[in-house]
Order: C-alpha cells, then sequence, then structure tokens
C-alpha cells in the first residue's frame, strides 16, 4: 500500500471511532434469532403482516444500539422487523445498489395484507437510502417510506484531499468529503430524516462543514430534529418507539363507515 492510501486507511479507521460505540460484529453474532432480507430466500412476512421495517445497521454493523428498537418495533401487532446486514467498505454506489435490489425483491413477494414498508437507515446507513429513494420502483398498492437517523447526509468535510461526491469510493473514506443534494424520490417514495444534534460526534461542523445541512435533502424530505442531548445510539430506541406509538394511534383513528357487499342477486 502506498503512501497516500496508508493515510486514507488511517483516516478510514479514525472516522470508524467516532462513528459510535457500536459493536462492530456479524449480525449472526449480535442477534442470531433476527430475520434477515436475503436475495433467493422468500422473506420471512406471513399473510396478515400490515407494516414491515427493515432495519439497515451503520458502519459499525449491529450492535446493542438495536436492541431497544427491537423491542419497540416488535411490540407492534401486524408487523414484522426484519435486517440487512451490509458490507460497509464497498462503495456507497455498490452498496446502494444492493440496498436497491433488496428492497425491491422484498416489494414484489410480500403478502397483500401488506400496505407499508419502512426502511430504518442508522449513521452511515442513511447514505444508502438516499441513493436508494430514487431509484425503488415500488408497486402501486404499496407505500415505501425511507427513515435516516443520525446520518451525515452532507458529508463530514474533513477529508485531506477535498473530494466530493466520491460515491465509488469505500464509504468510510468516501464520508470525509462532501455530497451534493439528493435527487428527488420515486413515486410512493417518501424520506424522513431524523438529525441529531452537535453534540453527537457523527453529526459535529467541522471547518465550517455541517453533515447535517438541510440543503442537501430532496425538497420532499421531512427533516425532523431530535432533542440536542440525545446520544447518537440511543436515538435508535427513542425513535422507535416514537415510531410503534405513531403506528398504533393510526391504527386506533375511528374508521370511515363500513363498506357492506354487495347483493349477489
Amino acid at each position: 500500500m502506498n503512501r497516500r492510501g496508508h493515510v486514507q486507511r488511517l483516516w478510514a479507521l479514525l472516522l470508524l471511532g467516532s462513528l459510535g460505540t457500536g459493536c462492530a460484529v456479524p449480525l449472526s453474532r449480535a442477534c442470531p434469532s433476527c430475520r434477515t432480507l436475503t436475495l433467493g430466500e422468500r422473506p420471512p412476512v406471513p399473510t396478515g403482516t400490515q407494516t414491515v421495517f427493515l432495519l439497515v445497521p451503520g458502519m459499525l454493523g449491529y450492535g446493542w444500539e438495536w436492541d431497544d428498537a427491537q423491542k419497540a418495533l416488535q411490540a407492534l401487532p401486524s408487523a414484522v422487523t426484519m435486517v440487512w446486514p451490509w458490507d460497509p467498505w464497498l462503495s456507497l454506489e455498490r452498496s446502494g445498489d444492493g440496498l436497491v435490489r433488496h428492497v425491491d425483491y422484498l416489494l414484489r413477494r410480500l403478502p397483500r395484507s401488506v400496505e407499508k414498508v419502512v426502511v430504518i437507515g442508522h449513521s452511515a446507513a442513511g447514505l444508502l437510502l438516499l441513493w436508494a429513494a430514487s431509484r425503488i420502483e415500488v408497486p402501486p398498492q404499496l407505500a415505501v417510506e425511507l427513515i435516516s437517523i443520525g446520518a451525515p447526509l452532507a458529508g463530514q468535510g474533513f477529508n485531506p484531499w477535498g473530494g466530493h461526491d466520491l460515491r465509488q469510493t469505500p464509504l468510510p473514506i468516501a464520508l470525509g468529503s462532501t455530497f451534493s443534494p439528493w435527487p428527488e424520490p420515486a413515486e410512493r417514495v417518501s424520506v424522513r430524516v431524523f438529525v441529531t444534534g452537535p453534540s453527537d460526534p457523527v453529526m459535529t461542523p467541522r471547518f465550517g462543514h455541517n453533515p447535517g445541512d438541510h440543503k442537501v435533502l430532496p425538497r420532499s424530505a421531512e427533516a425532523i430534529d431530535l432533542p440536542t442531548k440525545l446520544d447518537h445510539n440511543y436515538a435508535l430506541g427513542y425513535l422507535a418507539q416514537q415510531l410503534r406509538d405513531s403506528a398504533v394511534a393510526q391504527r386506533k383513528a375511528p374508521a370511515g363507515k363500513p363498506v357492506w357487499p354487495k347483493s349477489s342477486q
């Protein structure tokens, strides 16, 4: 490895250290009971399911930070939670395209009872969601919501070589660059971005650059600032509880007048 490559890898390792205290362990070890989304295998979504949650861990993998989130989402009736593990050392383009393929595969193999698929990406995984947002093809009967949490969607801006939109560079290195505004989501795809505060080391402004700059978001995206002191990792459990409570409230809302079947006569 030449000197430039060695220094780039050193910066990437330093970046990994700034991405929280999650544990970089395989999903199979951290959560052997977790359902996974795998190409070529029937998605584990039984008939009667209304909502599917697909969790996309950050660069450090599936650590303890997902425990409370899993419990909250699994407590929602008629919902299924699964995980998509990915290789953080691939480029944004390759990992993002991988997410597109997996989501498209899932959407075409769901029972008719499913109304919505919610993809939740934490930290660096949020960039994969924004990459995929304009590329997912959603069948007419479904809706897809992409939710990023604590994601430096504008890049962290401390790459010593500058750089911009490094979509074909290993993601740990590319995160040190900056990113242009993301394209608008595809039809029937919505984007919600939950931004952690400056106390989050992943989102700390550096050299006048704000990793959570709203200007890079699609115009249709909804940006929500989380409590300023909310930890990068604890934000997952906090938000999952909010999503569960919101879904329960929507299901309990008064329905319209019943539609009775027409007489066969």
